[in-house]
């Protein structure tokens, strides 16, 4: 699935099911091109952490309308993790990517080809007021 932040489009992986629990443990640092998108049923206190993940990750905490309620950096090994409250989406990205494309709280996601991934990874079509 093709996301865009900002002016930065790349391709994302959706952690639904048991890959909530493994995200990217045991797997190569992703690229500035690629990202894992966590999706909960409802909003919620979401907490991530990084045992077997060998590289720091941005972490992108959405609300519900996709606007992004808080941005954390996740240390390499990080068993303390870090959290939001009142998440919808969580989206894990290459340490940098934030800092790099200047994505700040507030910026809207948009999902391409205009759909939003439910917790059970069967698309929803994007509702007209989030556009």
């Amino acid at each position: 699935m093709r996301i865009r932040i900002g002016k930065k489009e790349i391709q994302v992986e959706v952690a639904a099911g048991w890959k909530k629990y493994l995200g990217y443990m045991f797997r190569k640092e992703p690229s500035f091109e690629e990202g894992m998108l966590f999706v909960f049923d409802t909003p919620q206190k979401v907490k991530l952490w990084s045992p077997f993940v060998g590289f720091p990750l941005d972490v992108i905490f959405l609300n519900k309308r996709l606007k992004i309620k808080e941005i954390a950096f996740l240390e390499a090994w990080d068993l303390n993790g870090v959290e939001c409250q009142k998440a919808k989406y969580a989206l894990e990205l290459k340490s940098g990517f934030c800092k790099k494309f200047k994505i700040k709280k507030g910026t809207r996601i948009k999902f391409s080809p205009f759909t939003i991934p439910s917790s059970s990874s069967n698309p929803k079509q994007l509702h007209s007021r989030l556009l």
